[in-house]
């Protein structure tokens, strides 16, 4: 074997090692991947600039998401990539990444910001080719729900005056824009709302979106439930200041057609 060759492997076996040791580096600092819901919505540009930023930075230290995220298209969608042609055209953009990020030996000390430069067109492919796939399909139908706290009254899914005593209905046939109301006095700097999976031990959270109060003292938010498995959930309103508070919890319950 040449010496061109031993310098060659040698050079390859470094960069993977490097490549490895980044990602253990980056999930042990930032933590659990992003959920699908995070990713739909960062593709739709319905987060902050500071969760966005967030979402990116932890596609970029899982690139096996970029597998789930280019999943291939419905056949029957006129128009769209077959899966062996998104295989096809990922590999010549690794390809090409790969090549032109190679640094000569003399450079090779900072494989970090060429490996943060391939991933990140990478991510940002991945996000568009989603985006795409969602545009292509039959768009499912969005209903609004207005939601009153559990036990409060007024609430759309009972005869006005009567207490609230049972879940709001959503179907997984279905998104919403939810409008969760609350009228508390206090002002916070942010709002956020979570959605927590009771059907778990312990219940979970399994998605967290900013949300903006409106005049009418609701916070809208997009939910889209085809990734839910029926049963019941929480939908928990917090106001941030200095801490996170917790202004009012909704119950859902999603049920499968």
């Amino acid at each position: 074997m040449s010496k061109e060759s031993v310098a060659a492997m040698i050079s390859k076996e470094a960069r993977e090692t490097a490549y490895r040791r980044l990602l253990a580096q980056g999930r042990q600092r930032l933590g659990p991947p992003p959920t699908f819901g995070e990713v739909e919505a960062l593709s739709r540009g319905e987060l902050s600039d500071a969760e966005a930023g967030r979402v990116r930075e932890l596609l970029i230290h899982y690139p096996d998401l970029l597998r789930v995220m280019t999943e291939p298209f419905p056949s029957t969608a006129e128009g769209v990539l077959t899966e062996d042609q998104i295989a096809s055209d990922l590999a010549k953009i690794r390809e090409r990444v790969r090549r032109e990020a190679a640094p000569p030996p003399a450079l090779f000390r900072k494989p970090a910001v060429m490996w943060l430069v391939a991933a990140t067109v990478l991510v940002a492919l991945a996000i568009g080719g989603l985006t795409i796939r969602r545009m292509t399909l039959d768009p499912r139908p969005v209903a609004t729900l207005v939601l009153y706290s559990d036990g409060s009254r007024g609430s759309s899914n009972h005869p006005r005056g009567t207490s609230q005593s049972v879940p709001a209905n959503l179907s997984t046939s279905t998104d919403y824009t939810l409008r969760p109301a609350f009228s508390g006095r206090r002002h916070y700097r942010h709002y956020r709302v979570e959605l927590v999976d009771l059907n778990t031990d312990p219940p979970r959270p399994i998605w967290s979106q900013d949300v903006e109060r409106q005049r009418d003292g609701t916070y809208p938010v997009t939910l889209e439930t085809h990734d839910l498995d029926a049963g019941l959930y929480r939908l928990v309103l917090f106001g941030i200041d200095d801490t996170d508070d917790v202004l009012a919890q909704y119950t859902l319950r999603v049920s499968s057609p």
